[in-house]
């Protein structure tokens, strides 16, 4: 299993291709009718310890912003989605064709490297 930092780190390098030649602060079109906004708290007083609770609360945030599209929480992590679930969101799964191989839900042994 991908340890935490690793799943960051991946997450980070995906991110850093699709934000690639934008501005801060500004929403990047996925594809027709999705996009991603990065939100960055500069504020440390603030900053929540557990990163999928603020990933939870930003995401319901913007469910309460947009209550006639909703946000989803796009996650495998199955504690995850139960914790988003409990908080009322919806989750959408990862479709298997992007899913990492060797990853804790994928019957596919781990990538030797």
């Amino acid at each position: 299993m991908a340890t935490s930092h690793a799943k960051a780190a991946t997450a980070i390098r995906y991110l850093e291709s699709v934000l690639d030649g934008s501005q801060p602060g500004q929403p990047v079109q996925l594809r027709q009718g999705v996009t991603l906004e990065v939100w960055t708290d500069t504020d440390t007083d603030d900053r929540i310890a557990d990163a999928d609770l603020a990933i939870l609360c930003c995401a319901a945030d913007l469910d309460n912003l947009h209550p006639s599209t909703g946000a989803r929480v796009l996650t495998d992590d199955f504690g995850m989605r139960l914790r988003a679930q409990q908080m009322g969101l919806k989750t959408v799964r990862l479709p298997e064709k992007h899913r990492k191989k060797g990853a804790a839900l994928d019957d596919s042994p781990p990538q030797q490297g």
